[in-house]
């Protein structure tokens, strides 16, 4: 087990280092994206042996690891709201155009900014990639086979008290439960990907459908980011646009001097988006409304496959039970 936990940890570090390397000299969405899922491999596997390392080490490794990944969060939804809304359906009127223009615009300049402020930030913390791994814990290690039990057994279990926790009939207050199950969701896929070999030749189908659920409630994610973003920046133009004219109001000479353009003084108000908020809001619930429906309906044929029950037999026997069986099969043309 001592020396499985270095190889595996070791593995994990050694890609991490290598997007790192990469991200340096190529700074695009790609090598990002790839940044980050080495760092969250990373994490994941550290996460997942924490009972057979020592406490202190491990909780300061990954407490660096998730310090680092965070700073690129707002980055990377940046990179996919700025997808999405090239993705919108082009508004018929050329006013709404130019306002979907407008907003489209903000998020570009938002990421511009960004984008220089993280490659100085990988200048100076590029170091996280060469931080010792944690010794193991003293005293007696489990086998290896007890080990992957161990840690399999806990992932699960995580994930399906947190899809207990979600209520399928009522979406609008699903958005943070819904969240939380998709980084479960990712969190147990890492451990079946880190202990494919001892789970036999299934375990891909497994890491499919660990995949799609993660896909489908990423997608939900998304949209409910982006619209959440779109309501504050509109609450924002909406208070803007209610100071300038509070300001206007007050400072109002009177009587009007000869000459008195009082139009251009509202020149400096921000312009108002309110119809292109909406014409993107109305996509982005359309769309979804199809994700979820799609999630529901896979998470519903897990729960037709007892997949709780049978995973935990497949985590603990090691065997796959003939239930998975099919359903890789079905899928598999």
């Amino acid at each position: 087990m001592h020396r499985a936990l270095q190889e595996m940890l070791e593995t994990r570090r050694v890609g991490f280092q290598k997007e790192l390397g990469r991200v340096a000299g190529e700074w695009t969405a790609d090598s990002i994206h790839d940044l980050r899922v080495a760092c969250r491999r990373y994490r994941s596997a550290l996460r997942g042996f924490a009972p057979f390392l020592d406490e202190a080490a491990t909780k300061a490794l990954g407490a660096e690891l998730k310090g680092f990944m965070q700073a690129f969060n707002d980055l990377r939804d940046l990179d996919v709201q700025l997808e999405m809304l090239a993705q919108i359906p082009a508004p018929a009127r050329p006013g709404v155009r130019t306002s979907l223009d407008e907003v489209t615009a903000w998020f570009t300049a938002r990421k511009g900014r960004l984008d220089a402020e993280l490659q100085q930030f990988v200048r100076e913390h590029a170091a996280v990639g060469t931080l010792p791994l944690p010794d193991p814990r003293p005293g007696p290690l489990p086998t290896v086979p007890e080990g992957v039990r161990a840690v399999l057994q806990a992932e699960l279990d995580e994930a399906v008290r947190r899809s207990h926790a979600i209520a399928w009939d009522m979406p609008q207050e699903t958005v943070v439960p819904l969240h939380d199950l998709r980084i479960q969701f990712k969190r147990l896929r890492y451990a079946v990907e880190l202990f494919a070999p001892f789970l036999g030749k299934e375990a891909p189908g497994l890491l499919k459908v660990c995949k799609n659920v993660q896909d489908l409630l990423g997608w939900i994610h998304d949209v409910d980011l982006l619209a959440e973003t779109l309501r504050k920046l509109w609450r924002r133009q909406v208070r803007d646009r209610q100071r300038l004219v509070r300001a206007l109001v007050a400072e109002l000479p009177w009587p009007f001097p000869r000459g008195l353009n009082l139009e251009a003084r509202f020149l400096p108000a921000p312009r108002d988006h309110r119809k292109v908020f909406l014409h993107v809001l109305a996509d982005l619930s359309a769309q979804r409304e199809r994700h979820y429906g799609a999630a529901r309906s896979l998470l519903g044929n897990l729960a037709s496959l007892h997949w709780s029950e049978s995973l935990a037999r497949w985590f603990s026997e090691g065997s796959c039970p003939p239930i998975w069986k099919k359903e890789f099969a079905r899928h598999a043309v």
